[in-house]
């Protein structure tokens, strides 16, 4: 994967890039047979602003496998040079944001995986000054029309969620995932949703070296080949809010918003298709509001996952075509930021497999569905947070930076 080289690769024995993505398997799960093979402890648990802080960092097996490591060396990305060994202590100079750090662990087989962890800068309490904070949330009026992505999940989520979102402004309800997940949005949203279009993309992406077997990094199963793969973005309903197709291109138009899929489901992106993305976002860009929208990400969201292929050529045409956003769906995690000039967002599951869980953070998200508002001045999500939707993830739910993302600190109601 020739431009994605510079995102998964780490140099063995040399002090990792700034903000680093990982290798190596993905991690499934919090406990038990499927807990990921290494955890990194640290205490404290949090960095002192503007203070030095030493932190003590020890690496944990997973139970009766501590003799499967030969040893273990821990990249500080402040400018220090590699320590090796199981526990080791380390002082941070004055800190002003979140940091990473990375664990190179090597088997006694000769293999070797990353694993990273997010170093979270203490939180300072905040003291209302005209009355008690408010604790409820509610999604601010729409400026523009809104989508609305739904990760597989189960048919009884949905009502809920179509419920909290009625008046939100959806002229749009992205299925993702397999076929009979689109239909039963589908179905549901002919009750719960009545007015919005109903689209449906096929996010399975190929495992390496491009056959129909096998599990993807990032753990997505690539179940078709590419002759026999389904359209990566279908049209299930159009309702009264009409979905317009442009002459000779994959893109659509609902209301304002031009979305360009991006087959990134392949291992391999070969020229002809990435002709193909210039040429739809040249289309697209005479709307206000353009979205690329695709399954794998630009950079890993979560550990040991492969990113799309010449991601940083894709991040360049879409960045000249002056795109709002890159959605991306094949992580199953939920995230918002911005990748260098363009707006970043991951979609969740509303059902997540195992633990859901951020590249360098040890929390599980719960199950999740997307609003996202696009409008010619940028973009802004919500992840609905399940079972009610009535809230969204935000906080410490969502770092401030996951690898080389970096989140928008301004309220999500903006």
């Amino acid at each position: 994967m020739s431009d994605a080289a510079t995102d998964t690769a780490s140099p063995t024995g040399l002090a990792l890039p700034e903000a680093p993505t990982t290798i190596g398997s993905p991690l499934p799960g919090a406990d038990g047979p499927a807990a990921p093979p290494l955890q990194i402890d640290v205490e404290p648990a949090a960095l002192r602003v503007w203070h030095n802080t030493a932190m003590r960092f020890q690496v944990l097996p997973r139970p009766g496998e501590a003799a499967r490591w030969q040893r273990f060396v821990w990249h500080f990305e402040d400018g220090s040079q590699p320590v090796a060994g199981d526990s080791v202590l380390h002082l941070f100079a004055e800190s002003v944001t979140d940091r990473h750090i990375s664990l190179e662990a090597f088997e006694r087989s000769g293999a070797r995986i990353v694993v990273s962890k997010r170093l979270p800068i203490e939180r300072l309490l905040v003291t209302p000054v005209d009355g008690p904070a408010l604790t409820e949330q509610a999604l601010p009026k729409a400026r523009a029309g809104r989508l609305l992505l739904v990760g597989q999940g189960q048919a009884p989520q949905l009502p809920p969620l179509f419920a909290a979102v009625a008046d939100a402004g959806v002229v749009a309800v992205v299925a993702v995932g397999a076929a009979d997940w689109a239909e039963t949005v589908r179905s549901a949203a002919e009750r719960g949703l009545p007015r919005a279009a109903v689209l449906a993309l096929d996010d399975a992406v190929d495992a390496p070296g491009g056959g129909p077997d096998g599990v993807a990094a990032g753990g997505v199963t690539g179940a078709t080949t590419a002759q026999a793969r389904p359209a990566l973005l279908r049209v299930l309903r159009a309702a009264e809010g009409a979905v317009a197709t442009l002459p000779d291109s994959g893109a659509l138009v609902i209301a304002d918003i031009a979305i360009v899929p991006f087959d990134s489901r392949p291992w391999t992106v070969t020229e002809p298709a990435l002709a193909a993305l210039r040429r739809d976002l040249r289309l697209a860009a005479a709307w206000p509001a353009l979205v690329v929208l695709g399954p794998r990400p630009l950079a890993a969201l979560i550990d040991g996952e492969a990113v799309a292929d010449r991601a940083y050529r894709v991040y360049e045409h879409a960045l000249r075509e002056r795109a709002v956003a890159m959605v991306s769906t094949a992580s199953g995690v939920a995230y918002d930021g911005r990748y260098g000039g363009l707006a970043a967002v991951g979609v969740g599951k509303a059902r997540p497999d195992g633990c859901a869980r951020l590249a360098g953070s040890d929390r599980c998200q719960p199950g999740t569905a997307t609003l996202l508002e696009v409008h010619e001045g940028g973009a802004r999500a919500f992840h609905l947070r399940a079972p009610d939707f009535e809230s969204w993830l935000d906080g410490d739910d969502l770092p401030t930076s996951v690898g080389r993302y970096r989140r928008d600190l301004r309220p999500a109601g903006r």
